[in-house]
């Protein structure tokens, strides 16, 4: 018997899957401040998520027939600070890393897809961060609506 073909979403990441807070941006540094290093982070923030679309639902059921608000991250309003560390892991810390909203790339603004007048964030845009090499962080991670394909050609 063969195994059962992967599954975008669920088995892989594709480019243009809306992503919700557990997405993670990517890896930067600030040279400036001796090599202080910037890990993935979620881009879970007090501000940005869950943001509800009132009008976009999913999961309707026999018990929930309109079914419930599809959540997403707001571009707008900034993901939370990336704390950082240096390469030698002395004290004290590295300031955090500013982000400052998310961009649309796989899905850019102009001409992009918008639910409810918010810009969908989806794999494959990326975070602002201020002073971060690369500037902007893609963003990449699995999501919660796996067959939900924004930005593609097909």
């Amino acid at each position: 018997m063969s195994d059962p073909p992967p599954i975008p979403g669920v088995d892989f990441i594709t480019p243009g899957m809306i992503v919700d807070g557990t997405a993670l941006d990517s890896v930067s540094v600030i040279v400036e401040q001796a090599n202080s290093k910037y890990p993935p982070y979620p881009i879970l923030g007090v501000a940005n998520y869950p943001t509800p679309l009132p009008t976009i639902r999913t999961g309707a059921t026999k018990e929930i027939p309109a079914g419930i608000p599809i959540n997403i991250v707001n571009p707008v309003l900034p993901p939370l600070p990336v704390p950082g560390t240096w390469d030698n892991l002395l004290p004290p810390t590295p300031p955090p890393l500013v982000r400052t909203g998310i961009t649309g790339v796989q899905n850019p603004a102009v001409r992009g897809v918008y639910m409810d007048k918010v810009l969908v964030p989806v794999s494959g845009d990326a975070v602002q961060a201020v002073g971060g090499v690369p500037n902007p962080r893609p963003l990449t991670g699995f999501t919660i609506y796996p067959t939900i394909i924004i930005g593609t050609k097909s």
